[in-house]
């Protein structure tokens, strides 16, 4: 009865751990190849209007009357479409967003995940060093509860743990901030 009674509880636990498990985000899926790094290096690898989707750090905002230029420097994006700021860069890109994005919300070192068509390049400046960015129409947008230097917000968060050996089993629950 007690063998019973475990697995029915270690399948109770399996299952909510499986209703627990995080879903893909919305960038998950979608071409990240080239990098913009790469992009520019070989501007025909990709053709005009094919959908892009690449994150990283704002770097730079600029509202112009009809649309908001960002400027971002490229990191490799995780499963979940998400930027890690802890690789190396991979080069700069322009997101241009028709109409106005608020610069309080898209400030300098927010990170951001950026999906659209490659519109083509712009010719610009990275310090005094002349710099070729490729531009993405940004149809979509996400920004990221991460900040600059790569910390997560203080939204709490709880894990459930399961062990089972030959002297018994248990189950753990901790809650972190």
């Amino acid at each position: 009865m007690v063998v019973i009674a475990k697995s029915v509880l270690l399948l109770l636990v399996l299952m909510l751990l499986g209703g627990c498990a995080s879903a893909p985000g919305p960038f998950a899926e979608g071409l990240r190849e080239p990098s913009p790094k790469a992009l520019t290096a070989a501007p025909r690898s990709v053709a005009k209007g094919e959908r892009l989707t690449w994150g990283g750090v704002i770097v730079a905002v600029r509202n112009l009357p009809d649309r908001t230029l960002l400027e971002v420097l490229a990191y490799p994006l995780n499963r979940r479409g998400e930027p890690d700021p802890y690789a190396s860069p991979q080069g700069r890109f322009l997101a241009d967003h028709a109409g106005f994005l608020e610069p309080q919300d898209y400030r300098v070192g927010r990170t951001l995940t950026v999906s659209g068509a490659l519109l083509g390049y712009q010719e610009g400046k990275v310090g005094s060093a002349d710099y070729r960015f490729p531009v993405l129409a940004a149809e979509q947008l996400a920004l990221w509860r991460r900040n600059s230097l790569g910390a997560t917000g203080s939204a709490p968060r709880i894990g459930v743990g399961v062990g089972i050996s030959n002297h018994g089993g248990g189950v753990g629950v901790g809650i972190g901030f």
